[in-house]
This record gives C-alpha cells, sequence and structure tokens, in this order.
C-alpha cells in the first residue's frame, strides 16, 4: 500500500468506495470489477485518482479502462500491460534497484531525504522514450530499471520512493513551459517535510542542466514554480507558501561577481546560484563586465557555457 494517496482523500465517499475496489482489483489483476452505477465522468476522475496515487500499479493500462452500464450497475474492465510472471520479474528487480537507494537514506532526516531522491534520479536517469518495456516511459520501469523516462516517469518513481520511505509527496499534473517559450503537457511532484508543502520538478532540473545535477527545482513554493508551470484544475493542491531553495542567493552584480570568483578558484566543475532578480543574459553580462575589476577576468574567460532556469533566475556555469 502506498504510504500517502492525496488524490483519494479528495474523493466523495462513493468514488472512494469505488476507488478501494479498482485498486484491490488491480492488485490482484482481476479483469473486471462491479460497482453501484457510477458516471463516466466519475470513473476518469476515479481512474486518475489511482493512477496517480499508485505508480505500483505500473502493469495497469489506464488508458484502456472501459465501463459498461447495466441495470443500475456499472462493470470496469482492466487491461493489463505484463502478464503477472512478468509483472513479478520487474517487482523483483524494481527491489534490488530500491533497495540500493533506502540504504543511502537510511539514518538521515527527511529534508536530506529527499534530495537524495531528487539528486539520484536527475544523475541516473535519462529523459527520453523507453521502448523497452510497454508504457516504460511513463511508469517507475523506465525511471528505476531501464534508467529512461519521460517527466511522468520521474514524477511517479520519485513518489514511489517517496512512499518506500514514508515521505508524503503527490504527482502534480499540468503544463510545463519550455526554454524556446512552448509548454506542454507535465508531471512534477509536492512533498511534505516538516509539515510544509514543496513543489520539487526533476525533469526540469535534468533538461536544464544535461550531465550536472541541478537543484534549481528543488524545494519551490506555488508562486515560484508558477512562473513557468501550470496546474490542471482537476484537484485542488496544496498550497506550498514557504520557499526553500537550497542554493545560495546573491543579490546584486557585485555579489554574483564575488561568488563566481569564489566558485572558480575552488576548482569546481559548475556552480548555481540563486539571483534575487531575474535579468536577459545579455544584460546579466553587460552588468557583470561593467563591474569586473582586472583580476576578475581570468576566471571569467574560463566560463565554458552558462544558463537560466526557472525564469531566469537561477544562473547555471559550467567552467572549462
Amino acid at each position: 500500500m502506498t504510504f500517502s494517496r492525496y488524490y483519494r482523500h479528495k474523493l466523495t465517499a462513493q468514488q472512494k468506495a469505488i476507488y478501494d475496489d479498482l485498486v484491490a482489483g488491480m492488485e490482484n489483476r482481476v479483469y473486471e470489477v462491479k460497482t453501484n452505477y457510477v458516471s463516466n465522468q466519475d470513473i476518469s476522475i476515479i481512474a486518475h485518482a489511482v493512477n496517480f496515487d499508485n505508480p505500483q500499479l505500473f502493469y495497469v493500462d489506464f488508458t484502456r479502462l472501459t465501463v459498461i452500464h447495466s441495470m443500475g450497475t456499472s462493470r470496469v474492465l482492466v487491461s493489463y500491460l505484463f502478464d503477472e510472471y512478468l509483472q513479478r520479474k520487474i517487482e523483483q528487480k524494481l527491489k534490488i534497484v530500491t533497495s540500493k537507494i533506502l540504504n543511502s537514506v537510511a539514518g538521515k532526516t527527511m529534508k536530506t531525504a529527499s534530495l537524495i531522491l531528487h539528486d539520484w534520479l536527475v544523475c541516473n536517469c535519462q529523459y527520453g522514450e523507453c521502448n523497452d518495456a510497454p508504457n516504460a516511459s511513463h511508469s517507475i520501469v523506465g525511471a528505476l530499471i531501464y534508467s529512461k523516462c519521460v517527466c511522468e516517469g520521474y514524477a511517479k518513481a520519485y513518489k514511489y520512493l517517496a512512499d518506500l520511505i514514508k515521505m508524503r509527496a503527490i504527482v502534480v499534473v499540468g503544463k510545463g513551459m519550455h526554454p524556446d517559450g512552448t509548454s506542454g503537457g507535465h508531471a512534477w511532484n509536492i512533498v511534505m517535510l516538516n509539515k510544509q508543502c514543496f513543489h520539487v520538478d526533476v525533469t526540469f532540473d535534468l533538461l536544464f542542466a544535461g550531465k550536472y545535477c541541478s537543484r534549481a527545482y528543488y524545494l519551490l513554493s506555488t508562486k515560484e514554480i508558477l512562473y513557468d508551470h501550470s496546474i490542471d484544475p482537476i484537484f485542488e493542491m496544496p498550497e506550498c507558501s514557504t520557499d526553500s531553495q537550497v542554493l545560495q542567493i546573491v543579490s546584486g552584480t557585485t555579489e554574483l561577481i564575488n561568488y563566481l570568483n569564489a566558485q572558480y578558484q575552488s576548482r569546481v566543475t559548475h556552480s548555481e546560484v540563486r539571483l534575487t532578480k531575474g535579468f536577459p543574459k545579455q544584460k546579466l553580462f553587460t552588468m557583470i563586465k561593467e563591474k569586473m575589476a582586472a583580476k576578475d577576468v581570468g576566471w571569467y574567460n574560463q566560463i565554458d557555457s552558462f544558463w537560466y532556469g526557472d525564469k531566469s533566475r537561477t544562473f547555471f556555469v559550467c567552467w572549462k
């Protein structure tokens, strides 16, 4: 059983009963779940809740749920992506992978553990379509076994791991704004730490930083995440009122120059810092050059590449 079933909590009493019947049926691999009459709209809402509350149901094909109404009753027909033998084999592999991850968070605080899970997914899983198993790109199978998935796979994997360590987490569904200004369907997480909720977007941290591990989208407030995300209105999400950025925050050009100089002197491979105000790249570097001293030219010329995350407020630098 998953530790946190947020979407179930948001359902009516009747919807919860059907939700429970569906989960029990899917866990036992039944092909038909009978209920009192339920509308197609309600089934759609319940299926959404079951799907995103229960990443361990990776073997269920939620795109092929069928409802048949007859004589005041409804029958939900369930399809499966794997036969039972293959499902069990995958579950065994998941145990092996997750046991190593769980060992790395043993004895850590929930906040530290939440960051370890975030960093593990960013560093060990490649973004893209995974064709090694049915629906792997959108499930924990792609993320944890084949090390390749899209945003839904990352979000479900993060929740799956969070459930294992009894950390409350939600898979959030909505849209994300791409660097080119376009937007598309997207999924990420909300986590609860010390009774406060925060947004965590593993996918965006991976896409912005490539082979490096960004933390620009770790522990953001609702205000922060909405700069380049939007949330689908199917379910009301908890308000994340506090921003708990782990990145160093700098205010002003002089402070940024001092930070970058110190980072270069430390011989790190990359640096990431939070700006209190975002600027277009050209304007930011114009401001830096205007305030640079002669001694700063050395580190400035060693910038290999740089980019922004989160609407030009997270500055990421790779060093030569």
